[in-house]
């Protein structure tokens, strides 16, 4: 228990820590995927008015950037709500031997408090919280004891879909896809300045998905990709004027490299 206690209280989140995080090997701030304004909403709500959702898992396959959600998220409360912020790894704990319900008791200690006494809100997060040993049940008690708790948990995809139903009524389950084309474009122009940001057209995308998957008839497909055409073009006008490369050059980074994460 000692090491356990030990390792929570080096693992309270820090401004550096933080700063170390939000940011790539060139120490340029990372891009906010879409999901973070959600995460955003979520923790502000939460933090204010002790709304739900307070526990909300992420899954997807590695690479496509939960991690870097939930320190995102962190960076928000950080600044924002509460500096009681705890980053929990599942491989360290299994190392120590340790598992969740463990982290909780550990947790009580190092806050000096049970923690449905807690005086004020405060922030975990879990990677890869499905490699613990029970993760479901003790998820669900920490849920039960820690209501002030916002918690944030990353996860494979495959195991947290198919989570328990008492669980599956307790957090919020949100799937983080690798980037489609235009967020890998709106990333991009983050990068070259965050200021002037790319973003898509509204409503082009879901028009075109829905006449490719539930139009009648050709016909009826061919007509809306005419008259979204227009809007096409000058997104990819846009796009070659900000980012300054060939269209067809930018299309084949990200079929290559961004589409689906590490393939």
């Amino acid at each position: 228990m000692k090491e356990l206690i030990q390792y929570i209280k080096s693992n309270k989140v820090t401004k550096t820590r933080l700063f170390s995080k939000i940011r790539d090997e060139r120490d340029k701030i990372l891009p906010q995927r879409n999901a973070f304004v959600l995460l955003k909403k979520y923790a502000k709500d939460f933090f204010r008015e002790g709304l739900q959702p307070r526990m909300i898992a992420l899954s997807g396959l590695r690479g496509v950037g939960k991690t870097t959600l939930t320190w995102q998220t962190a960076k928000y409360v950080y600044d924002n709500h509460t500096t009681q912020i705890y980053f929990i790894s599942i491989d360290d704990l299994n190392r120590l031997n340790a598992n969740l319900y463990n982290v909780i008791n550990a947790l009580e200690i190092v806050l000096g408090s049970p923690l449905d006494e807690l005086n004020g809100k405060i922030m975990l997060i879990f990677d890869e919280v499905h490699e613990a040993e029970n993760w479901k049940k003790d998820l669900k008690i920490l849920y039960e004891r820690g209501k002030k708790i916002f918690v944030l948990a990353t996860g494979s995809s495959a195991l947290l879909l198919h989570s328990s139903s008492d669980l599956a009524s307790r957090w919020t389950l949100m799937k983080i896809f690798p980037f489609r084309f235009p967020e890998f474009i709106l990333a991009k122009s983050w990068i070259i300045n965050p200021e002037k940001l790319h973003f898509p057209v509204k409503k082009v995308a879901s028009n075109l998905k829905n006449a490719f998957f539930y139009s009648p008839d050709y016909k009826h497909i061919k007509a809306v990709i005419i008259d979204e055409q227009k809007e096409v073009d000058n997104y990819f006008k846009k796009t070659q004027k900000i980012l300054g490369n060939d269209i067809n050059s930018l299309l084949d980074e990200y079929i290559s490299y961004h589409n689906i994460a590490r393939f």
